[in-house]
């Protein structure tokens, strides 16, 4: 698993810099949603362990106010579908690699960033899976793979109340309307490329 690193400012440029934060909703089940969030504020990844504080679960109301604020052109979201899962058990390999075909086409869909964070960890062996299907010229400069980032990093632990709230909409309309997160922001998501590479 690569080293985890909590972000002190003097590592981050201020000027040009951007960020990606992604977590998931309902893991492991179907549909297991996946979001990433956008940012261009340093501040988005810096350790914060107050950051989720007081969040109840289930609490759909903050989640609820947090689409609103952010540009829609900022947030990317994907599907795991029910085939690829069928997939991953058919062919007996790591679930992981679901993860993988998420991260790499959620990153890839806003042309790289300088941080990628994300919740959750992987294997190493893995983890070099997504270092194949991330462009060289868009690769972040830091990765970093950590279980409860969401309750760490404020860009990842806002990726985790959208997942959360996009779920809840998915169980209560069988699809996410596009009224709330325009058809433009969905990306497709599939295991034919992590299994390819």
């Amino acid at each position: 698993m690569p080293a985890v690193s909590l972000l002190v400012k003097r590592e981050l440029p201020v000027q040009g810099f951007s960020a990606i934060g992604i977590d998931e909703s309902n893991h492991g089940s179907n549909p297991e949603i996946y979001v990433a969030v956008f940012s261009r504020n340093y501040r988005d990844v810096l350790a914060d362990y107050h950051v989720d504080e007081g969040r109840v679960e289930g609490n759909l109301e903050k989640c609820r106010k947090t689409i609103p604020k952010l540009n829609p052109h900022l947030i990317r979201y994907g599907v795991i579908r029910e085939e690829d899962r069928a997939l991953i058990k058919e062919r007996k390999l790591s679930s992981e690699y679901l993860k993988v075909a998420a991260v790499s086409e959620l990153f890839n869909s806003f042309n790289g960033a300088d941080f990628l964070l994300v919740d959750g960890s992987l294997e190493d062996k893995i983890v070099r899976v997504v270092e194949r299907l991330i462009s060289p010229s868009i690769f972040p400069r830091k990765l970093i793979l950590t279980p409860r980032a969401d309750e760490i990093y404020p860009l990842v632990n806002r990726a985790d109340h959208i997942a959360s709230y996009l779920h809840h909409l998915n169980e209560k309309h069988g699809f996410i309307p596009c009224d709330v997160v325009p058809d433009v922001c969905r990306v497709d998501i599939s295991l034919e490329k992590v299994l390819s590479s």
